[in-house]
């Protein structure tokens, strides 16, 4: 008997002593330093796309459960949202301490103008995403034609906010934080974050070894042909239902402008990048022609980046190289600075 509670004791031990020391390294500034290191130094040799996940297995993981319980809303700030050109379209870790405070991309993968307005309304309604009042608080809307498409939720939007227990999300009731004990909560989240470092690092030598015998990642991946991606593209329009979702995702994006304004928030609307096959698509043309119309109705700023890179300045289908995600950047950039000055928030140096 006295064997097998030694025996029991050592087990339990070895599993508490385990993820002790995965929640250290999951902690670890320095070791998170080192793999952004690496993943940017692959990015930047052609080796892989830039994930900017830091320890956790997806951008939008790092993003719920590292950066947004840690910012600090209280100075007010310039914050991006869109789809995945829109968080793969800024270079954040490059940007200096002071400044990366200000400056948040809140990009969501898969996601269309009714998911985002359900993101910044539990930002707004649950985060304290205003503290430091509308008039301080600029959102910058990065749009992409794909966000007029109606993605349901529970293709990617749901499981993501649902995937760790910290959070439920619904059409009828938006994100919303589960009732729970603060041991339990806690609990949760250092386990998705030893998951995520355990997941994300396992990836990463598995994209390592799969890159290194030139075996591509994506069927997307690295196509300059414009003919293909043109190919590729058009099986996207290749019926007119798209129309019918266009018209409810415009809807969504007034209603969240509209919100937006009533709490005095600024807001300027970005075309984002594409690839020329998309321009003389139905449903892209429909899409930037609406989103026109709408800022020229509400007289809401819009900057026009949709030409911004050349053909051999895309990764893939619609996510930017190393040389066009800078482009993207710093013209983004200016205008986060802009924003920034107008609002007193920052003066630069």
């Amino acid at each position: 008997m006295y064997q097998q509670i030694i025996v029991s004791l050592l087990l339990l031990t070895t599993m508490v002593g385990t993820f002790g020391l995965i929640d250290f390294c999951a902690h670890s500034r320095r070791l998170a330093s080192l793999v952004d290191s690496w993943d940017i130094r692959r990015f930047v040799e052609n080796r892989e796309h830039m994930a900017n996940r830091g320890m956790f297995l997806e951008f939008e993981d790092r993003l719920i459960l590292d950066e947004i319980p840690h910012a600090d809303y209280a100075r007010g700030g310039v914050y991006f949202f869109g789809s995945s050109p829109m968080k793969w379209g800024l270079a954040t870790w490059a940007l200096p301490p002071d400044l990366r405070r200000l400056i948040g991309n809140y990009g969501i993968g898969a996601s269309s103008h009714e998911l985002q307005y359900a993101f910044i309304r539990h930002l707004v309604e649950h985060e304290n995403f205003l503290k430091a009042g509308g008039n301080k608080t600029h959102v910058m809307l990065g749009l992409y034609w794909s966000m007029g498409q109606n993605w349901k939720s529970d293709s990617y939007f749901k499981p993501l906010w649902e995937r760790h227990g910290l959070y439920t999300y619904s059409d009828a009731n938006g994100i919303q934080r589960i009732v729970a004990s603060p041991f339990l909560i806690a609990l949760r989240y250092e386990r998705a974050r030893c998951m995520g470092f355990i997941g994300s690092n396992i990836n990463r030598l598995a994209h390592a070894a799969v890159t290194a015998l030139g075996i591509p990642l994506t069927d997307t991946e690295k196509i300059q042909d414009t003919e293909r991606v043109r190919r590729w593209a058009a099986r996207l329009s290749d019926d007119g239902e798209w129309r019918a979702g266009l018209d409810r995702q415009m809807t969504a994006l007034q209603r969240l402008i509209d919100y937006l304004h009533q709490r005095k928030v600024g807001v300027t609307v970005v075309l984002l990048p594409e690839r020329t096959p998309f321009k003389v698509l139905p449903e892209p043309m429909a899409y930037q022609q609406a989103v026109r119309d709408l800022c020229e109705q509400r007289a809401i700023p819009l900057v026009d980046l949709s030409h911004l890179l050349a053909e051999d300045e895309f990764w893939d289908i619609n996510h930017s190289n190393y040389e066009g995600l800078m482009k993207t950047h710093a013209a983004l950039m200016s205008l986060a600075a802009d924003r920034l000055a107008n609002m007193g928030v920052y003066k630069g140096n």
